[in-house]
């Protein structure tokens, strides 16, 4: 399969995950649907019931309300990424189109540099296969854990800190609620940390594809001085060299991208 295809396949990927919680990066004009929605919603209501707990914990103690305060990284890391998302967003379309513009040319020139885009595209898939890992089994135990307490010993714990207002935990009804709010809270949490993780790490990772390049354009380089110093041991004295032209379009053209890459 192509470099370029198989970079498709990961912004694909990528902006599924994205789509989920109402995203659609790829689309021209970033549209507002009802999955957009439930999405601030739940980043809203975690803040705003965050912030309730931990006024709650502070009537008790400082030392509480430092503990429930925890819950707020979460809160802003969510949030931090919804804003990005919805300034950027023609910035971030743009690059994932130019990237995938670029692989597309490379791919053309010959096979090293369709193994340099495709070592970058296998170290991106190693990482993302690291996260997606980590954050399933993660937030597995952390959904899974207070249903398995409640059925061995009947102790009802949340998924996370705070509590619903109006909303007691000693009704079985009240919990249900509870959990079933706190689940949704973490399953939108979770596809959108790992998405929002994926687009950095897809941004992030390109830097080593670039040098990667870069590396295949010096070789190019080394191998037309080498065929000059092999030329200049078997010519004639003050004789030119049939490949100074080639040599000079290797040099700017490693020169150019060396300036682009490092802008």
């Amino acid at each position: 399969m192509k470099p370029s295809r198989r970079y498709q396949q990961l912004t694909e990927h990528i902006n599924y995950y994205l789509n989920f919680i109402g995203f659609d990066i790829m689309m021209s004009r970033l549209r507002l649907n009802y999955r957009t929605w439930i999405t601030v919603v739940a980043v809203t209501c975690y803040g705003v019931f965050s912030i309730h707990w931990m006024i709650k914990q502070a009537e008790i103690s400082w030392t509480e309300c430092l503990k429930a305060s925890i819950m707020m990284g979460g809160m802003l890391n969510g949030s931090t990424e919804v804003v990005t998302i919805l300034l950027r967003h023609p910035k971030i379309r743009r690059q994932i189109i130019d990237t995938r513009q670029l692989f597309e040319d490379y791919e053309k020139r010959n096979p090293a540099y369709c193994n340099a885009l495709n070592l970058g595209i296998d170290r991106l898939l190693d990482i993302l296969k690291m996260i997606r890992v980590g954050y399933i089994v993660s937030y597995l135990v952390m959904c899974l854990v207070p249903f398995i307490v409640l059925i061995f010993n009947g102790t009802r714990v949340t998924i996370v800190q705070y509590e619903l207002p109006g909303v007691p935990l000693q009704d079985n009804y009240g919990y249900a609620f509870t959990y079933l709010a706190h689940l949704v809270s973490m399953i939108i949490a979770g596809v959108g940390f790992y998405a929002g993780d994926s687009m950095g790490c897809l941004a992030l990772m390109q830097i080593l594809t670039y040098s990667d390049i870069l590396q295949v354009k010096v070789n190019e380089l080394n191998a037309v001085l080498d065929k000059k110093v092999e030329a200049r041991r078997t010519a004639l004295v003050g004789a030119a060299f049939a490949g100074d032209d080639e040599l000079q379009k290797r040099l700017l053209e490693s020169i150019k991208w060396h300036q682009w890459f490092t802008e």
